[in-house]
C-alpha cells in the first residue's frame, strides 16, 4: 500500500513518466509528476498479482475502508471478489486530490483495459455522509484509493452481464407497476362488462 504522504522517491533522481493522452487533463494538473509515477505502480503492481482480471476503483475514508467494498448496492458479490478488495494508496489529506488521483487511476487501468468504471467528465466525486460525521478528508481523517476486483476477465465480458443495484430496484419497481395495473384491470372488468350488459339490455328492452 502507497501513501500520499509517503516522502520516499519511487526511484534515484527524477520520476519518469510517458506521457500517455489522459495525462494532459487539466484535471490532473494538481497531480505531480512523482505521484502520477506512484499512481501508475501501484496499478502495474495490481496488474502483475492478478493478471486475466478486471477492477473498479473507488476512494473512501481509510476508516471506512474494512466496510465500504462490501457494500452490496456498490460491489454485489455476484459479480465483485469483495474479500480480495485492496487500499492501494493512503494517506489522501485533501478532497480535491483524492478526486483527480482517482480519476487518474482508472483512466491508467482504462489505458491497459483492466478497468470497468464509467467513464466520467470532471473530478470525481468523494462520497460523504454528513450524519456519520464527514468532513472531507484531512490530515485527522484521511482517505484512501481502493480497488476490487471483479469475477471476469475483460470488461465486456463484465458488461454482457452486469445489473446495478439501481436499475435492479427500477426493473423490480416498473414489474411491480405493471402487476398493480393488471390486477386493476382485472377488477375493473369484472365491475364494467357486467354494467355494460346491464345498460345494452336496458337499451334493448321494449
Amino acid at each position: 500500500m502507497s501513501s500520499l504522504s509517503d516522502p520516499t522517491p519511487v526511484e534515484d533522481g527524477p520520476p519518469n513518466l510517458d506521457l500517455l493522452s489522459f495525462d494532459r487533463d487539466p484535471d490532473f494538473a494538481a497531480l505531480e509528476l512523482e505521484l502520477r509515477v506512484k499512481l501508475r505502480a501501484v496499478v502495474d503492481k495490481l496488474m502483475a498479482a492478478a493478471p486475466n482480471v478486471v477492477f473498479k476503483f473507488g476512494s473512501c475514508y481509510e476508516r471506512r475502508f474494512p466496510e465500504r467494498p462490501n457494500n452490496q448496492a456498490q460491489y454485489n458479490k455476484e459479480y465483485f471478489d469483495n474479500s480480495a478488495a485492496e487500499m492501494l494508496v493512503s494517506g489522501v489529506e485533501a478532497d480535491r486530490t483524492a478526486g483527480a488521483a482517482e480519476k487518474y487511476v482508472i483512466a491508467y487501468a482504462k489505458h491497459h483495459k483492466v478497468c470497468v468504471n464509467d467513464r466520467r467528465e470532471g473530478p470525481r466525486s468523494i462520497p460523504r455522509n454528513p450524519k456519520r460525521g464527514d468532513k472531507g478528508f484531512h490530515a485527522q481523517d484521511p482517505g484512501c484509493i481502493y480497488a476490487v476486483p471483479t469475477r471476469f476477465k475483460s470488461e465486456e465480458e463484465f458488461r454482457a452481464v452486469y445489473v446495478s443495484y439501481y436499475h435492479k430496484r427500477k426493473l423490480a419497481a416498473a414489474r411491480v407497476a405493471v402487476n398493480e395495473a393488471i390486477v386493476a384491470a382485472y377488477w375493473a372488468s369484472w365491475i364494467f362488462i357486467p354494467t355494460l350488459f346491464v345498460i345494452s339490455h336496458l337499451r334493448i328492452s321494449p
